[in-house]
């Protein structure tokens, strides 16, 4: 969260600062239950190849909730269970827009 970037959230369970791996900020979501899902997300303008990167950890059910990372819509990575933090990188291939988003559905 510490970047020049807008975040938008919607689902039922709000994001809020926490304290982030390497001691800044970070998006932390609220409690979710069946049938429910929160979602953080912005857009990125990039001008040729370039790289998301981030530090991602989760606590939740294993095997049946799941962080997941989104580019345009298209699953890129998910984590479940216990799992401490995380650097994660992903290209994006040429010069646009690109919405990048998290997600943590919660199933019924």
């Amino acid at each position: 969260m510490d970047c020049a970037l807008s975040f938008t959230t919607s689902g039922w369970g709000p994001y809020w600062t926490s304290e982030a791996y390497y001691g800044g900020d970070c998006g932390l979501s609220g409690t979710i239950t069946d049938d429910q899902e929160t979602i953080l997300e912005t857009t990125v303008q990039v001008t040729s190849q370039e790289t998301v990167s981030f530090w991602w950890k989760v606590s939740s059910e294993e095997g049946c909730d799941w962080l997941e990372f989104y580019i345009d819509d298209e699953l890129q990575d998910q984590i479940s269970g216990e799992v401490d933090w995380e650097q994660k990188s992903y290209p994006v291939s040429g010069a646009g827009s690109y919405t990048i988003k998290w997600r943590l559905p919660e199933p019924s």
